[in-house]
């Protein structure tokens, strides 16, 4: 069985889905915005995760590239192109646009945005 997560993320908390192969939610949770935290629930889970899908923001780029080294399937999806895909979406939550995302990744409807280097985000936040 495969199974995909989407990860709806603000400053202070994480918003995270899971759904099987066939759409079906087998979990959904509030946890804080730390990679610790965020590892140890999938840890906990112990599922073999296919994908984990989070949309690009300001925090984005450095969650994914740490999630990523700490061993998991993380891609970060263009935010513009899956708001498209959850604007149809009738209630507008946290808890639902992680959903969405989980359902988008099933469903292999993204657009992955590559995360920037840790270099280039220095060298951004000297030029600004």
């Amino acid at each position: 069985m495969k199974y995909y997560a989407g990860l709806d993320v603000s400053m202070k908390e994480t918003f995270v889905c899971v759904v099987d192969q066939s759409g079906k939610k087998i979990c959904d949770k509030r946890l804080p915005t730390d990679t610790k935290a965020i590892v140890a629930f999938f840890n906990n889970l112990n599922l073999d995760m296919e994908l984990i899908g989070l949309e690009s923001g300001s925090m984005s780029h450095w969650l994914t590239t740490e999630l990523q080294s700490l061993g998991l399937r993380v891609k970060c999806i263009d935010a513009r192109h899956i708001a498209a895909v959850l604007s149809v979406k009738i209630n507008k939550t946290d808890r639902n646009d992680a959903r969405g995302i989980a359902d988008a990744m099933r469903c292999e409807l993204y657009k992955e945005v590559k995360p920037k280097t840790r270099e280039r985000i220095s060298l951004m936040t000297l030029l600004n």
